[in-house]
This record gives structure tokens, sequence and C-alpha cells, in this order.
């Protein structure tokens, strides 16, 4: 039989009666009277008692029948990029060591992942570093990497050329349930989610379209966070299906299509004081949005325009979605990433 907390009302319900069972003294149990206020606090408190018992019952069954399967929670996955350094002329030798540190103006830290060897001809050098913190806040614009946390004589300056995408949070219950049912639907193999399943154990490919093209036939469309599918992702694609595909079942794997959307905005301020941190603010948010949109997903400038007044609800207060002006359907193999974000601003009222 489940755990059922009592609610506030029994509580109290139940307190009453047993009072006037063994006293004859008080008679007034009315809302508003000292005995009921008393008894009304006490029962807050054994209501509280009685949901976080609850709670944590409900949590031990869950995780219990997680562990009995083995089916352990997806941790969050620091991001990693390349900086490019530019260096001081004429310089020696040297060794940048690893966990030389860089960072966002905002204080997001990235360090060096192993020793560098810097020659004394050299005036630029790449550098492959990871952020420090794992999650998706390691996720970053270009070229906002420009600060030395420790200072190295012979750097002059550093960016990173490319916007950061590939760090990813601890997965959320929903989703580790949702991975789960699949899991239990994937132990029937042959069948599309088992293939679902399937693809949803290599970390790299975030989102699939599945579709019967021909009888005997299954066609699946992978996609990266950043929307580019190297060979080695392929390559893990297909080991994972193997395992799962039904005999007699031919299997095709592709990559998806990506389109870059160029995205156009104008946002009408409160202020115009922090005009350059909103920006910054918003252009990040709408390269996350579009970089988390699914195969086959369509743009719509509705949802953007609503994602981008829910950023910052104080100061903006008004949002023109320039481009793309109208719904932008994506084919089933496609999906859309981010390609120019322009972000303008004004003072609402101005015009």
């Amino acid at each position: 039989m489940p755990y059922k907390a009592k609610v506030w009302e029994q509580i109290v319900f139940k307190m009453i009666l047993f009072y006037k069972s063994i006293s004859k003294t008080l008679t007034d149990f009315s809302i508003g009277s000292t005995i009921r206020t008393l008894f009304e606090a006490v029962a807050f408190e054994i209501e509280e008692l009685y949901v976080s018992i609850k709670t944590a019952i409900e949590t031990a069954i869950r995780e219990s029948v997680y562990l009995t399967f083995g089916f352990e929670r997806r941790p969050a996955i620091r991001s990693t990029t390349t900086l490019i350094i530019t260096l001081f002329t004429p310089h020696e030798a040297f060794i940048i060591p690893k966990g030389t540190r860089f960072a966002t103006s905002e204080g997001i830290t990235f360090a060096t992942v192993n020793d560098v060897s810097i020659d004394a001809a050299d005036t630029t050098k790449d550098l492959l570093v990871m952020c420090t913190t794992a999650g998706s806040v390691g996720n970053v614009a270009a070229n906002t990497i420009t600060t030395m946390v420790d200072n190295i004589p012979i750097i002059k300056s550093v960016t990173n050329p490319e916007v950061v995408t590939n760090g990813r949070n601890m997965e959320s219950d929903a989703s580790r349930k949702a991975r789960f049912v699949s899991y239990i639907r994937s132990l029937s193999k042959g069948t599309l989610e088992a293939l679902r399943y399937a693809l949803s154990t290599v970390p790299e490919i975030t989102s699939i379209s599945i579709a019967e093209s021909l009888p005997g036939i299954v066609k699946i469309y992978i996609s990266t966070v950043t929307g580019i599918v190297s060979d080695e992702v392929m390559n893990k694609a297909r080991e994972a299906i193997e395992k799962y595909r039904a005999a007699g079942i031919q299997v095709v794997i592709a990559p998806v299509t990506r389109i870059p959307v160029d995205v156009s905005i104008r946002l009408g301020l409160s202020n115009m004081q922090n005009s350059t941190a909103i920006k910054n603010q918003v252009q990040n948010g709408i390269i996350n949005y579009l970089n988390n949109m699914l195969v086959g997903e369509d743009l719509l400038p509705n949802n953007l325009m609503g994602f981008i007044f829910s950023l910052n609800q104080s100061a903006i207060r008004n949002v023109e979605v320039i481009s793309p002006a109208e719904r932008l359907i994506v084919s089933s193999y496609s999906i859309v990433r981010p390609g120019n974000v322009t972000i303008t601003t004004y003072l609402e009222g101005d015009l």
C-alpha cells in the first residue's frame, strides 16, 4: 500500500478528537481559540514532517530501481575550447604549464589541460583549455575568454575565436526518467524505441530523427550540440546500433544537415547603463537557445521573442525579431544552429 501523507486539516481534526477524549475541561475548539491555534501550529510542523518522509521514500524507491538496473545519472560535462594566444617578441623558449588559467570578464575560468611548449620563433600558439566548472556555465560566446588569471609575461593577449557549446549540466530527473523509460522499451530489440535508446548512450549525440523509409530499412539522422557530426561520433553510433538492431533490419545512419541561421534582434531597454552586458547576455542566450534545438524542430520568431524577454524581464522592455521574420520550417533531416547573431539596443520611449 503506498505511503500517504496526512494533510494539515486531518492532523488538526485528529488532535481535537484525541484531546476531547482525555479532557472535559476545554470545550471551545473553534477557529481562533487559544487551544485551536496551538493545535494548528503543531499540525503545520507535523505536516511538513509527513511531506519530508514521503519525498524521501519516493526518492529512495526511484533510486533503488535505477541502481537495480545499473542506470546511473549522466554527470555534468566540462566545456573545452581552443584559445589563441599572441606573444610578445622577441622572447625565449618557454613552457606554459598545465593548469594555467584564463577567464572571461564574468569570471568563468578555463585552465590548460597539458603543458604547452613555446618556441622562440612563435608569435601565436593554440592552447586547449577546459572550464574549471562543470556544466553549461562554460558555454561562452566567441572572443570572451580574454583575461589571464595566471600572468605569464610573454603573453600579449588571448582570445577564443569560436563559441563554446560543449558543456552540459548534470542530467535532470525528468531527462533521466525519460531515458529510463526508453531503456525499458529498448529491451524488445529491433523496435524504433530500442534504436532511439541505443543512440542515447552516445554522450555526444544530442538529437536524432528516425524514419522507416522502406520496409526493413530504417534511416536515422543524428546531431551533436554544434550540428557537426565527426567520423568518431558516427562510428560510436554504428557500434551502439549493432547491439539493438534486429536481424534483417538495415539501419542507415547519417549526419543531419546543419542550417546556420543569422539572427538579428532589436532590444528596447529601460535604461542604457548596462546595455553592453545585456547585449552579451542576450547574444549568449540566443546561441544556447539555437544550439538546444532538435532535429526537425521549426524556429518560431515568437518563441524566440518570449525566450529573450525571460532573460532579463526588468531591463528588457521590447523585443523586435528582425530576422528571421517568419517561421523557419525545418525538414526531418535538418537542424537549426546559430549563424551570426546581431543585437542592437535603444532606450525604450526614444522612438
